[in-house]
Order: C-alpha cells, then sequence, then structure tokens
C-alpha cells in the first residue's frame, strides 16, 4: 500500500515539474501553450480544428469590417460626385451642392444676381459679389449671447483661407439659443458667410453634424474665369490697331444703368486714325470725377473685348470692356491698391451701360 502511494505522488511530482518547466519556456521563448498540452496528450487534433475554425471567422470579420469602410467612403464620394452644381456665369464662380440644399438668389438691377443663400438642413451660406450692397447673411447678434471668437481653415482651389466669426452662446442648447456664423473673403473680392440656422428642436451637437456638408460646399467653389487681360495678351489674336468696323456697335457715349452708382457713371469711346480712345467718369460729389481718355492695351478680335489699364496716383484698374447680346455696354474692372501702407483689399466691379445720344 505505502508503495502504490509511493509512486501515486511521484507521478504527481513529474507531471506538476513538466507543468512547471513548460511554463517558464512559454513565458521566457514565447513557446505557444498549445503545443506543450499537445505533447501531452490534452489538446486534441479535433479542439485544434475547432479553434482554427474559430480563428479563421475572426480573420473573415476583420475583412468585412474593413471593406465596409471603404466601401463607405466610395459611397460618400459618389454621393459628392452627384451633387447640383450652380453656375454663375457674370461673376465666374460655380459650386456643388447637395440635391436636398435650397437655393435662394438675390439681385441687383444691372448687375444680375449678387447674393446666394445655400440653405441646408440646420446651416446655411452666403456667397456674395463685391458689387453686392442688398442684405446677405446675418446682420447682427443681440446682447443676450456669450460671444466666443472662433476661426477655421479652408482649401479652395489649393489655397489656405481662414474663416473667422463668432460662436453665440445662450441660455439653451438648441440652435435657438445656441448659435455660430464665420466669414472669409476669397482672392477675387467674393464674400462668403456660413453658420447655424434657428430651430427650436436640433441641438448645436446636430448642427456640427450637418456642418460637414457646409464645408464640401464651401471648399467646391471654382473660379471659373478664364478670359482675363494677362492671359489674353499671349493666347488671343490681339492688337492695338483697330479696323472700324469691329467697332461700330463699341463707338458713342454710354450711360449706367444704375443712376446710384458708386463705381463708373459714363464712358464714351470713339476711334480716331485706326486707334480707340475710351474716356471714363467716376462717382463723385458733387460731380462725376473725370479719369481723363486713355488707349487700350489691346483687342481681343475673336471675343470683341478691350481690355484697357487706368494707374491713378495708389491704384491699378485693369479693365474688360464687351457688348453684351443685348446691346448694353458691359465693363468689368479689377482694382489693385499700391500704396505700401494701404489695408485695402483688391476688388472686382461689374458696370453695366445703356448708350446715349449724348454725354449728359
Amino acid at each position: 500500500m505505502k508503495k502504490h502511494n509511493f509512486f501515486v505522488i511521484l507521478s504527481f511530482l513529474i507531471i506538476f515539474s513538466i507543468i512547471l518547466i513548460a511554463g517558464t519556456a512559454l513565458s521566457s521563448c514565447s513557446i505557444n501553450l498549445k503545443e506543450v498540452l499537445k505533447s501531452l496528450g490534452i489538446v486534441t487534433l479535433e479542439n485544434e480544428k475547432d479553434e482554427g475554425l474559430e480563428e479563421e471567422k475572426k480573420g473573415e470579420g476583420k475583412i468585412t469590417e474593413e471593406s465596409g469602410v471603404e466601401a463607405t467612403s466610395k459611397e460618400t464620394q459618389d454621393d459628392f460626385n452627384k451633387w447640383n452644381t450652380y453656375v454663375n456665369d457674370i461673376y465666374g464662380y460655380e459650386f456643388k451642392y447637395p440635391a436636398d440644399a435650397e437655393i435662394v438668389e438675390a439681385q441687383k438691377s444691372g448687375f444680375g444676381v449678387v447674393c446666394i443663400t445655400i440653405n441646408c438642413k440646420l446651416g446655411y451660406i452666403t456667397i456674395a459679389v463685391p458689387e453686392n450692397d442688398v442684405e446677405c447673411g446675418r446682420s447682427g447678434v443681440g446682447n443676450e449671447y456669450e460671444i466666443k471668437d472662433i476661426k477655421e481653415e479652408f482649401t479652395i482651389e489649393g489655397k489656405k483661407y481662414i474663416a473667422k466669426g463668432w460662436e453665440l452662446v445662450g441660455k439653451g442648447e438648441t440652435l435657438k439659443f445656441h448659435q455660430e456664423f464665420l466669414r472669409l473673403t476669397l482672392d477675387n473680392g467674393i464674400r462668403i458667410e456660413y453658420g447655424s440656422r434657428d430651430d427650436d428642436k436640433a441641438i448645436f451637437e446636430d448642427y456640427l453634424k450637418d456642418k460637414k456638408v457646409l464645408k464640401k460646399i464651401i471648399e467646391s467653389i471654382k473660379n471659373t474665369t478664364t478670359v482675363t487681360a494677362e492671359t489674353t495678351l499671349t493666347t488671343k489674336n490681339v492688337t492695338k490697331i483697330i479696323d472700324n468696323k469691329e467697332l461700330q456697335e463699341f463707338i458713342g457715349y454710354w450711360s449706367n444703368i444704375d443712376l446710384k452708382t458708386r463705381n463708373i457713371t459714363k464712358v464714351k469711346i470713339r476711334v480716331e486714325n485706326n486707334q480707340v480712345f475710351i474716356h471714363i467718369w467716376g462717382a463723385c460729389v458733387p460731380k462725376d470725377c473725370d479719369w481723363g481718355e486713355e488707349i487700350p492695351d489691346s483687342y481681343d478680335s475673336e471675343d470683341s473685348i478691350i481690355f484697357i489699364t487706368w494707374k491713378q496716383s495708389f491704384v491699378i484698374k485693369n479693365q474688360q470692356i464687351n457688348i453684351l447680346s443685348d446691346g448694353k455696354l458691359q465693363v468689368k474692372t479689377h482694382v489693385h491698391f499700391t500704396a505700401d501702407n494701404s489695408c485695402r483689399s483688391d476688388y472686382d466691379a461689374l458696370d453695366i451701360f445703356n448708350k446715349v445720344t449724348n454725354n449728359e
């Protein structure tokens, strides 16, 4: 009996020693525990197959999850590609917007659409051209808000812009009390404002989700103006010698259709010895300012556009002059301030003129 007990104890000690040695090897040399147990006959081939199948299923789950992320990203891009495109031919810009967004246009007599409002579910965007003087965007805030300065970065046509604005925090968390709006100006003078819309049910966090759509719209804005004085001089058939027949429709006196304009009021175009002369007057008080008479830089005979430059003390004005399909004269002006200490930004202006019988 004692001999039997001795062998039982000895067997137990041997097994315990083997397990102890295997455990030490596993921790120090990273040996697979399953291999050790299999050597002892504890792990069967059937168990191994079952565990292998489980690992395979886990692997399949991971692949499916990653594929789902890629599919979602592709669907998002496909949705963007299906967005509508808004084009403003007069001021030379376009942007993409989702089908469920509302577009509201504000026009100014003689200037076309000068302000666009894009209303999304919880946010809005306004796009105003330099000539705009109608209400476009938010006009002010009340004194019941705590106001925080905020700014955000945008990339539009490869260039970085910083939008600055305010977060308005009131007594509640719905969009009736917690709002924001920001503004930025592009190089061509177009002004953009965006922010949250009033809503007494949705909260600010809901708007932040919708804000991703606003950013996509803004970053889709493109300049569609392809013909400029600089590019035309090298790529178009231009000349300073003008055939009278080509300029007949330009010749004469022109009066701005906007009697309250703050830009150009009158234009006189004449031809003498096959040379064009342009005389311009600007809005001043008590009487119009006389810019004088200049010779154009060039003439694009293919598109019938006259290019002219005016150098006035601390400012340079580049103009494109052409006849519209309804017979009116169109003058596009780019204003560049040259003074080193000038804080004024460049801007663009558009004026439309009717032909008149004299210079009154």
